[in-house]
């Protein structure tokens, strides 16, 4: 491929009770995705919690080492794998990252196709993606060339690394490749309690609820 770029997916595993469960559940090593734009992965985005306490309120977020680590661990698991596309395909895709950000209704985590992926096996809502949903979908809309066999919104991030198995770049600790970020690590653990968490997850709960409405 002449004039190539690369982009960057990462699998890795959340140190979290409930990203342990979810490991367990599907039988996978894996059970988060993310997608970089560059090799020291300082451009490296994702769908999931804006703010650690309150779980609904998620959507695109960059991703930095203590969302990774939760300041608990010292060694997070991980798979990169490292992606040849052309410099037209790396531009839409930085130009994709940009139009979800500053998109005016806000993209929102696809939660409910996460809470009911036993029944469904994942679904669809409108302007929202899972983690590897939206990692698929960049891959898609920056054309590379995979053998995709399911929706985005049916892929676990197991199932994702395996069909993307012959760009495998690196399997290690995730920690080693990331810089800490003081500023964006104080915003994602800000306090929040138990009464505002409720409050400011209804309204998101409710937004959700009327976007799935709009695929059925």
């Amino acid at each position: 491929m002449n004039n190539k770029k690369y982009i960057y997916v990462v699998l890795s595993q959340t140190p979290t009770k409930f990203g342990s469960l979810i490991r367990k559940g599907i039988g996978a090593k894996y059970n988060h995705a993310s997608i970089a734009f560059d090799e020291n992965l300082e451009q490296l985005y994702s769908f999931g919690r804006a703010q650690h306490e309150i779980p609904v309120k998620a959507g695109i977020v960059k991703e930095f080492r203590e969302r990774f680590s939760l300041n608990r661990v010292e060694y997070v698991p991980c798979k990169v794998y490292r992606i040849p596309v052309s410099q037209l395909d790396y531009a839409r895709g930085v130009e994709m990252i940009k139009q979800i950000k500053n998109d005016t209704d806000g993209y929102l985590y696809n939660l409910f196709s996460v809470l009911l992926y036993p029944m469904f096996r994942g679904f669809k809502t409108y302007k929202c993606f899972t983690c590897v949903e939206f990692t698929a979908y960049m891959l898609h809309y920056m054309n590379v060339d995979w053998e995709s066999s399911k929706p985005d919104c049916k892929y676990l991030p197991q199932q994702l690394g395996d069909e993307l198995e012959e760009w495998a770049y690196f399997e290690g600790n995730l920690l080693s490749k990331l810089q800490p970020s003081p500023e964006e690590s104080a915003e994602y653990f800000k306090k929040s309690n138990c009464f505002n968490t409720v409050i400011r997850s209804i309204p998101i709960l409710v937004r959700l609820g009327f976007r799935k409405m709009r695929y059925l």
